[in-house]
């Protein structure tokens, strides 16, 4: 399964989780989802510079799109700017 995306539903556990101070290794195990993809996924979320509750308010298909496709300039924008850019966009829709 290497290289594969997890599932959104996974995605919004580990991130619910990891926001209530669960450690990798207990989220792996409630979720089935190994360490090293637990911690790409919060690397991610951590470089976005953003909180739980601004994440569960995107739908499934934004959630997706954040987390699974390259944002524009990625090497560009710092995490924060791009999180806003893509809720801005997000609302706007």
């Amino acid at each position: 399964m290497a290289n594969k995306n997890i599932n959104i539903s996974k995605l919004r556990q580990i991130l619910k989780m990891y926001f209530y101070k669960t450690g990798t290794r207990t989220i792996s195990e409630r979720t089935g989802v190994s360490r090293s993809t637990i911690m790409k996924y919060l690397e991610r979320y951590r470089y976005m510079q953003t909180t739980w509750e601004e994440l569960s308010l995107l739908s499934d298909k934004n959630l997706d799109a954040l987390f699974h496709q390259p944002p524009p300039r990625w090497s560009l924008l710092s995490g924060r700017k791009h999180f806003m850019q893509f809720f801005r966009m997000w609302k706007n829709n």
